[in-house]
């Protein structure tokens, strides 16, 4: 509410406000009526379930994707990679949201590491999410999947249980050959900035950055307002007509900054650690 009220458009924030308070309210419910661990780990079950099929889905709408590309006969999928949209999503958003899932597998298993059944039906829940994220064919997530298997294995090896996260790494580097096997041309995007798109894109990348820090420059310390980046780092790509434009934020930190300014990547550090904690 504070972000909204000194906001420069409180009209565009209406939404996300009331998205963010939903799930905050979700949040303390969830405090509220699941005390137990029993009951933790029924709920954990039954978010594995509902996110099990709707990966499902996208498998069967990757599948039917990849079939209509090589039904033109052309022989790679990467340069097609955007027309991808599982449910509806941008192929990059719905990966950022399988990372989530992926998580949520990992938890499922230590929460239930006592439990044969659940302990394999969140193991394949994790190898369906894993496959999901890799063909997705996106540098940033595959960036992205690299430190989070380092931060796996550390975990695992900090709560002592180095032969989950031994295991863990082997299917992991066995679903990564089996996707290259099949898919070879596509993975080449861990050459990362080798073809002309993929340059294009990491100079896009970057003047995103320099652009969102001019406009952090303008209000450092409570950002511009929920909901209104692409309004405030409009007219700096204005300023340059060489600049590769995007309406979006190449990431939550530099959006948090032009948004909700120092301040609220503080409250946003606060808040993560004490739910993790």
């Amino acid at each position: 509410c504070f972000s909204l009220s000194i906001s420069v458009a409180p009209l565009l924030g209406v939404e996300l406000l009331c998205g963010s308070t939903l799930v905050v309210f979700y949040y303390f419910c969830l405090r509220l009526f699941v005390r137990t661990e029993a009951e933790w780990r029924r709920l954990l079950l039954v978010y594995c379930t509902l996110v099990g099929v709707v990966s499902l889905v996208a498998l069967a709408s990757f599948h039917w994707f990849a079939e209509a590309i090589r039904s033109a006969e052309f022989d790679s999928l990467y340069e097609f990679r955007h027309l991808y949209r599982p449910l509806g999503l941008p192929d990059n958003d719905w990966a950022g949201v399988q990372l989530l899932f992926l998580g949520l597998s990992i938890w499922c298993m230590y929460t239930n590491r006592h439990s044969h059944l659940a302990l394999y039906l969140s193991g394949g829940l994790y190898a369906l999410v894993f496959l999901l994220l890799l063909v997705s064919f996106s540098r940033g997530i595959y960036a992205s999947l690299l430190f989070w298997m380092i931060g796996l294995f550390a975990w695992f090896w900090l709560k002592r249980l180095r032969r989950w996260g031994v295991a863990l790494l082997v299917l992991s580097f066995l679903i990564i050959g089996a996707t290259a096997c099949i898919f070879g041309r596509e993975m080449a995007t861990v050459q990362m900035n080798d073809t002309v798109s993929q340059q294009r894109s990491t100079s896009g990348r970057l003047a995103s950055w320099h652009v969102a820090a001019d406009a952090v420059r303008e209000h450092p310390w409570t950002g511009s307002g929920i909901g209104t980046y692409t309004r405030q780092t409009a007219p700096f790509y204005a300023e340059d007509t060489t600049m590769g434009y995007t309406s979006y934020a190449s990431n939550i930190m530099a959006k948090l900054a032009v948004e909700q300014g120092l301040i609220g990547i503080l409250i946003y550090t606060v808040l993560a650690i004490t739910v993790l904690a």
